[in-house]
């Protein structure tokens, strides 16, 4: 059963292999899910720009508490686990830092951006998927 008003929300992602991870975030404001919908796309004129990439993971960095089911190999080329007790090392960091090409300060750092951007779809406006008695319903309205 679903909790209407909670404090975390847990996000089930699924990844390479057919493995599962679980994001465990909190419950974004009313401004910052606003936000983030609204730096998705940037106009300018007549031209759309996506940023949907940048605003997925800005969101996600920024209410991640932790992750279940994720880990990393640290610079000596021990797997461990992945979550918010993780403490890298500065070996760690400047291992992954030459890996991923960019600044790595945190277990957060080293998510990868597809998993981020799954876990963040999950505060996008979903499709409406009609059903077939929906359907049915709709053409003999229009008959």
């Amino acid at each position: 059963m679903s909790a209407v008003i909670s404090n975390s929300i847990r996000i089930n992602v699924m990844v390479d292999g057919g493995e599962r991870v679980v994001f465990i975030c909190r419950r974004p404001t009313a401004q910052e899910l606003s936000n983030f919908l609204n730096k998705r796309f940037q106009t300018k004129g007549t031209r759309v720009k996506s940023q949907l990439y940048e605003a997925r993971e800005a969101l996600i960095d920024k209410i991640l508490v932790n992750i279940e089911g994720a880990e990393y190999e640290d610079a000596a080329g021990q797997v461990k686990p992945l979550n918010n007790q993780t403490v890298l090392s500065d070996q760690d960091k400047s291992h992954w830092a030459g890996i991923l090409g960019e600044s790595i300060d945190s277990w957060r750092d080293l998510l990868p951006m597809s998993w981020k951007s799954s876990a963040a779809m999950t505060f996008e406006d979903a499709k409406p998927e009609a059903d077939d008695a929906d359907t049915d319903e709709r053409a003999a309205a229009k008959n």
